[in-house]
């Protein structure tokens, strides 16, 4: 997979998508998207970190989750959109920054980044997983939910769902009012952006040319998400 071209600065797309991004979410995911963070939030609490940053946070449903496990780990919501960060509640920490930028400010500060179906629609993913390891702590984390093609005979439903249905419903119902002359529709961008992705066959070496080692796949290769972690290696501010 190659790097996304984006024409456009995302952040528009979903300040406007705000208000409906949780619902439609559930939604459009058959009611898995719940689950989903439910067993990202479960990954990260096996690495008992004292801290967490969530790249790309949205409207905060991991945060909330991790906010029940683990009352006492700071909380951090890193998003470019405001009306997205508006949504997130305490203790959950609000930023409002692209993560790139923010990484340079909090060099070795967390125990564990989160980012869930953001790494796809990045325009160097390379760039913003070494964000990622610029603000982990020696030996930290990575956790990482994406889309995935599902393999066998399920990746044909799937590909009819997300690459002619979605499309088409979010034209139709989901995001018709979506203002003419603002770029791609949000569903049909979701599945161009989505068909370059694939299973993400690139992830392993980036992670390794971004300082991660040991990834571990934490979801099934028949599932439509790609759940995965990986270490941090060791870089000079963590000596």
């Amino acid at each position: 997979m190659q790097p996304i071209p984006l024409a456009t600065d995302l952040t528009p797309t979903f300040d406007w998508m705000a208000s409906r991004y949780l619902d439609q979410t559930v939604a459009v995911s058959w009611g898995r998207y719940p689950q989903w963070m439910s067993r990202m939030a479960e990954v990260i609490r096996t690495f008992g970190p004292r801290s967490v940053v969530d790249a790309g946070c949205g409207p905060g449903w991991l945060l909330r989750e991790l906010a029940r496990r683990l009352p006492k780990v700071r909380l951090v919501g890193v998003d470019s959109s405001a009306a997205m960060l508006d949504r997130v509640t305490p203790p959950a920490e609000r930023c409002q920054e692209r993560f790139e930028a923010f990484s340079e400010h909090h060099p070795g500060e967390f125990d564990v980044v989160a980012t869930s179906f953001v790494l796809r629609d990045t325009p160097d993913p390379v760039a913003f997983l070494r964000a990622a390891r610029r603000v982990l702590r020696q030996d930290g984390h990575l956790v990482l939910l994406e889309t995935h093609t599902p393999v066998g005979w399920r990746g044909t439903g799937f590909r009819l769902y997300f690459h002619r249905l979605l499309p088409w419903l979010g034209e139709v119902w989901l995001t018709r009012d979506w203002p003419q002359g603002q770029g791609t529709p949000p569903y049909r961008w979701l599945s161009e952006t989505h068909a370059a992705w694939h299973r993400g066959e690139d992830l392993p070496q980036w992670l390794d040319a971004a300082g991660f080692s040991h990834p571990v796949l934490h979801s099934r290769p028949t599932e439509v998400v790609l759940l995965v972690s990986a270490q941090a290696k060791s870089l000079r501010h963590d000596r």
